[in-house]
């Protein structure tokens, strides 16, 4: 049997990856209750057919963050034996790497790691999906969506198809006036909310966050990111540094540091570091498992 487990931060990426190499493939889905029927995993890996043709590929979701122990370890032995079926077990986030199926995986599976993407590798992304759309992007528009957009590849594509259409050829000023960038605009609300210590203002926040589908983990993140930026740029501010100083100090983006600059005078630089340690704390607590990250964020806010 050929394994290959996908996995990562970046939802497109893998979607993508997974619609080119196993199109037509069956999915199992572990989070549905029908989804996660081992018996008849087995039986379509032995060659029976249970479907309106016989696959030779097959898809296997959220059999990490869904399963028990004893369900993966039945799993693992179910992917152990002979068939001519190639399996690709699919995780849109990281796995515990203690996991006795991560270190199944990892001995006996290709491993296709799709990270959020880095600055740079964002910047080609867009301008090959600009051309891709029949347009072309000045650098400084480019610049500036690549900070708007952040690492939603998602709302990348439908926000340069809009460009596009307007014109073929991007400007910063079509980027200024056509793109908005959400979410940041609501980490800064919840991050505002934390400072000014208006707890039911961010539990509020947090929770229409999540309702309206963002990922936790990705709120997580963001947070994490949000206050490591403040920290930082709080701390080389009170050195005296200027604003271009610590973008070039920092290795962050200018537009962040004039933001982070107006927001951290709301915090005193140990509220800061106590904050940003909280959530690196809590990011790792739930990626072993330990707490949930709706509970984890609601109650950092809590205690804040």
């Amino acid at each position: 049997m050929t394994l290959e487990f996908i996995f990562g931060s970046d939802a497109y990426q893998i979607n993508y990856y997974l619609k080119q190499t196993a199109p037509l493939a069956v999915v199992f889905d572990f989070s549905e209750e029908a989804g996660a029927d081992l018996k008849k995993l087995a039986a379509v890996l032995n060659g029976v057919s249970l479907f309106d043709r016989q696959p030779t590929k097959v898809v296997l979701k959220n059999v990490f963050k869904q399963t028990d122990k004893n369900t993966k370890e039945k799993l693992i032995k179910l992917l152990m034996q002979d068939s001519p079926v190639k399996v690709f077990l699919v995780e849109l986030r990281e796995p515990d790497k203690r996991d006795k199926l991560f270190k199944f995986l990892k001995l006996r599976a290709k491993l296709s790691h799709f990270d959020l993407l880095k600055d740079y590798q964002l910047k080609q992304w867009l301008k090959t999906k600009t051309s891709e759309f029949g347009g072309e992007i000045k650098a400084e528009a480019l610049e500036k969506l690549a900070f708007e957009i952040g690492s939603d590849l998602y709302r990348a594509e439908q926000e340069i198809k809009k460009l596009v259409n307007f014109s073929s050829k991007i400007t910063l000023a079509a980027v200024n006036d056509l793109v908005q960038n959400k979410l940041e605009d609501d980490i800064f609300l919840l991050t505002d909310a934390l400072a000014s210590k208006r707890k039911d203002r961010a539990l509020k926040l947090l929770a229409d966050q999540i309702d309206s589908g963002r990922n936790e983990l990705y709120l997580l993140t963001m947070l994490a990111f949000v206050f490591r930026n403040l920290l930082l740029v709080k701390d080389l501010s009170s050195q005296g540094l200027g604003q271009t100083e610590i973008a070039s100090r920092a290795s962050i983006h200018p537009f962040v540091v004039g933001k982070a600059l107006q927001q951290s005078q709301s915090f005193d630089l140990d509220k800061l570091k106590k904050t940003y340690l909280k959530l690196v704390d809590l990011d790792e607590a739930v990626k072993i498992g330990k707490i949930d990250a709706r509970l984890g964020l609601e109650l950092l806010i809590i205690s804040a």
